[in-house]
């Protein structure tokens, strides 16, 4: 798989996860997609991310900046 079209399909999911608007849902989706960034693109190794990261919208951010 081309790296460079799996980064745009991610930047596309991750638009419409934070634009659901059921919370709960959300959030779940939100750590999946920092799950799935992180062991695509081994920005940081998974069990790490529990213990750093209590908000994750922001990390997400910082992870699609990574992707980039």
């Amino acid at each position: 798989m081309n790296i460079n079209s799996r980064r745009e399909e991610i930047i596309i999911e991750l638009e419409m996860i934070l634009n659901f608007s059921y919370l709960n849902l959300r959030n779940k989706l939100i750590y999946f997609m920092v799950s799935l960034i992180s062991y695509t693109f081994k920005v940081l190794p998974i069990k790490k991310i529990n213990k750093w990261c209590k908000n994750w919208e922001k990390y997400l951010v910082l992870l699609v900046y990574l992707v980039e």
